[in-house]
């Protein structure tokens, strides 16, 4: 860092790194002031001054007083600015940066400071859990599995009280044949939970957490090898992929129906790799909350592209996300033209690193709430020049908007359906030679695996997994995998 340079430290504990190297502790309507300043990036004098010190006669002679005490204090100017303040020339902050926004001062002697920091933390929370989201989605695209579990412990750890987080770090763990850390997860959510808020974890999570401690008793300390975790190269999708390739060149939208474990989103993470793209999933527990998934979907357009929506446009957006005009009072997100033109305005303007946004992809859309279903619905055909768009859902589950949608892309000629079947005896054997597991028989196996598993791919690898882990594979028997 410049020796001329001041940092200011804003997020946990708000203090000041000066030129000289002294650090200095931030009075907390000092630090209120910059961190005004440095979110909105410039703060008229009197919106700061009735936000700070409306318990003042003198409101604004308040403000000056606090300039001036910067410079006398710090000895360098913080603020500038007659009418509008900014932050001055060679001051770097630290709000890039994860934490919480002003760490724990509470401000109940600024009531409207206080409000705009709690919508302030609020938004940055939501927009770091977006982020971790986003990046474990994309380590599963890419087949990383260091930074998936990354991702899964910093969500944990970003937002304690979503136990899906915890079941997903679980289930990890547990794949890596780590089941001592997968209880160890479990454990510390039961025991927040219990401090927290008097309450254990919900009927999902215990149940999950049965079935890792029944898998626990009858593993063996063996290391499953890092090829069960993923296969290294998809096989028996060879046809799919290339119905996939020849619709998107065509500039027809595609939907790939597929039963739990067969392969969709291996499928789709093959196919976006060298495109342009952008990747959201519907989640259980989206029906029940009106635009969830497409929310999802947006701000993975916001995090992997650059594009700046007009105000209008980014205040009608604001309805799903806050974070984009925090300012704003809420307002009821019901299907609207305009709202629709607002989603339309950013998919289509949206560049992914400086290239032109492609198309987008949605997974496991049997798990999306209608609202958003009937917003896709709406904007894939306003976009089909332009966009190119993938669903992936299980065959007869979801909301009736998904027929709606459906239908809708059918009659307009633009849709190309692709059907997931289960691998055969043959397909089985070119994925078990991909493992790369001397000691494993692979003609012989696939067939065992196709009567026992029925040839879903997710089933094989489960079973794999936890016979490698139990010792049943050199046993010549193949188990019933507790996760499935």
């Amino acid at each position: 860092m410049s020796s001329h340079v001041v940092r200011v430290i804003l997020a946990e504990s708000p203090r000041l790194h000066a030129p000289d190297g002294r650090v200095r502790a931030l009075e907390p309507r000092a630090a209120a002031l910059l961190a005004l300043v440095v979110v909105e990036g410039s703060v008229a004098r009197d919106r700061a001054a009735a936000l700070l010190w409306s318990d003042s006669v003198d409101a604004r002679g308040a403000l000056r007083q606090q300039l001036l005490r910067f410079k006398r204090g710090f000895g360098h100017v913080l603020v500038q600015g007659a009418e509008a303040l900014t932050l001055a020339d060679g001051v770097l902050h630290d709000l890039d940066d994860r934490g919480e926004l002003l760490g724990d001062l509470a401000y109940e002697d600024c009531p409207a400071f206080a409000d705009w920091l709690m919508r302030q933390r609020r938004s940055r929370r939501g927009a770091l859990i977006a982020s971790l989201r986003a990046r474990r989605a994309a380590a599963e695209m890419a087949g990383d599995g260091e930074a998936v579990l990354r991702a899964a412990e910093a969500l944990v750890a970003a937002d304690p009280d979503d136990e899906s987080h915890h079941r997903a770090l679980m289930r990890l763990h547990a794949e890596r044949g780590d089941m001592a850390r997968a209880q160890a997860v479990y454990g510390q959510l039961a025991e927040a939970l219990r401090q927290r808020h008097a309450a254990a974890p919900s009927r999902e999570t215990e149940t999950l957490a049965r079935a890792l401690r029944s898998a626990t008793a009858t593993q063996l300390a063996r290391a499953v090898p890092v090829t069960l975790l993923r296969p290294p190269r998809m096989v028996g999708r060879a046809l799919e992929l290339a119905a996939l390739a020849a619709a998107w060149a065509d500039g027809r939208s595609v939907l790939v129906l597929g039963e739990a474990g067969l392969g969709k989103s291996r499928l789709l993470a093959e196919f976006a790799q060298q495109r342009h793209v952008v990747y959201a999933q519907g989640r259980p527990g989206d029906a029940d909350v009106p635009y969830a998934t497409l929310v999802r979907l947006l701000r993975a357009v916001l995090e992997r592209c650059s594009f700046t929506l007009p105000p209008p446009r980014r205040s009608e957006l604001a309805r799903l996300l806050p974070e984009l005009a925090p300012d704003e009072a809420p307002q009821h997100a019901g299907q609207s033209l305009l709202l629709q033109a607002a989603v339309e305005a950013l998919l289509a303007g949206a560049q992914v690193n400086g290239n032109a946004l492609e198309g987008v992809i949605v997974d496991d859309l049997h798990f999306a709430d209608a609202a958003s279903v009937e917003m896709l619905q709406a904007v894939s055909g306003a976009l089909h020049a332009q966009l190119r768009f993938v669903f992936a859902q299980r065959p007869g589950e979801g909301a009736a908007a998904l027929q709606s949608l459906r239908d809708a892309l059918a009659e307009g000629g633009l849709l190309t359906t692709i059907t997931l079947a289960a691998l055969d005896t043959a397909d089985l054997a070119a994925l078990l030679a991909t493992l790369q597991i001397e000691s494993l028989d692979a003609p012989a196996l696939a067939a065992a695996l196709a009567s026992h598993t029925g040839g879903n791919p997710q089933f094989v690898l489960e079973t794999l997994k936890q016979g490698w882990a139990s010792g049943a594979l050199q046993a010549g028997t193949l188990p019933q995998p507790a996760s499935v």
